[in-house]
């Protein structure tokens, strides 16, 4: 290999290094983000049940579903952008060596989004994303409604806005479960 093709693959591997602690970073991130939601969920509707009477408080959980959704999603959606650049990153690092070095970079390359579980896998990611991010926010909503005697004009503005960005929200995971 040439000096030009060794320098080229410490660049390679440097990116290779630096985008895969950013990807690891991420996930982390992600995945704390769903147990967050799930403390925030259980506290407020934990304090809404044992001080009585006070539903006022469910209104904040589309708030907290909504923007803690909506960062889930956009880190998982940079996590697999990371993903797909690895495959061209390995294709540009198999392309310095010769025919028997093939192969590098393998796991980044592999077909495991491919394989023949995957739709299952992504139906259930969808449904747990739901469940946490939207179906409680819409829960929140209806035990809110349920609760009023009367509702004033607020109410309904602030449950419209926080229904539609529910609604948003759940497209957005939809799309990105990418079936």
């Amino acid at each position: 290999m040439s000096e030009q093709g060794n320098k080229m693959i410490d660049v390679y591997l440097a990116e290779y290094n630096k985008l895969k602690d950013e990807q690891i970073r991420r996930i982390g991130y992600r995945d704390n983000l769903l147990y967050v939601t799930l403390a925030l969920l259980g506290g407020i509707f934990s304090f809404s049940l044992k001080e009585g009477n006070t539903t006022d408080v469910l209104l904040g959980i589309p708030w907290i579903c909504v923007i803690l959704g909506w960062s889930y999603l956009t880190n998982d959606r940079k996590i697999t952008k990371i993903g797909a650049y690895f495959e061209e990153l390995a294709r540009l690092v198999n392309g310095c060596f010769d025919h028997s070095a093939q192969g590098l970079l393998g796991w980044e390359t592999s077909k495991i989004r491919k394989g023949k579980d995957r739709k299952r896998r992504k139906c259930i990611q969808l449904l747990i994303d739901w469940i946490v991010f939207v179906f409680t926010g819409f829960t929140a909503l209806v035990i809110y409604h349920l609760d009023q005697t009367t509702l004033v004009l607020f109410d309904w503005v602030m449950m419209a806005c926080e229904s539609i960005m529910l609604l948003m929200l759940s497209i957005g995971l939809y799309k990105r479960a990418d079936f």
